[in-house]
């Protein structure tokens, strides 16, 4: 990843938007319960990068577990989180929220929040809200541009 430097450690996580019932039903205007797991623990001493990877909609009933999951990050000592937003079907105000909050907690502490693979409609939220451009990796587009 371009954002991982030598000899850092790296914590994934992917996080469920939907609850498994409707992970398969397509866009629906209601998430449902959000189900998590972990792909990776995390390493020690505590990773320096944090990869989140959403799948459904960041909307206001998802939005307080995927704060709740960069606040991990954030208290682990993480000192950039990625997140992939390619698997995110709708993102609201409260999703834009938990987003901002992060990336204003990382900044304060010294560290960065990277967005990564929003497309379609997310993707357009991002760009109106000027946040894809603020929350970019400077190494280059971390954002997956083949959906324009």
């Amino acid at each position: 990843m371009a954002c991982e430097g030598p000899g850092k450690h790296r914590a994934v996580r992917n996080v469920n938007l939907v609850s498994d019932s409707n992970a398969n039903a397509g866009p629906t205007t209601g998430s449902g319960p959000i189900a998590g797991t972990a792909t990776a623990p995390a390493p020690v001493p505590a990773p320096a990068l944090w990869q989140l990877s959403l799948r459904g909609e960041l909307d206001v009933e998802s939005a307080p577990r995927v704060r709740a999951e960069l606040a991990a990050a954030i208290e682990s000592g993480a000192t950039a989180v990625m997140v992939d937003l390619r698997n995110v079907t709708f993102l609201d105000s409260s999703g834009l929220s938990a987003l901002v909050e992060c990336g204003q907690a990382l900044s304060a502490r010294g560290g960065s929040l990277y967005l990564e693979g929003a497309s379609g409609a997310v993707r357009q939220v991002l760009e109106i809200t000027a946040l894809l451009d603020h929350y970019r990796h400077h190494g280059g587009d971390a954002t997956d541009r083949s959906a324009d």
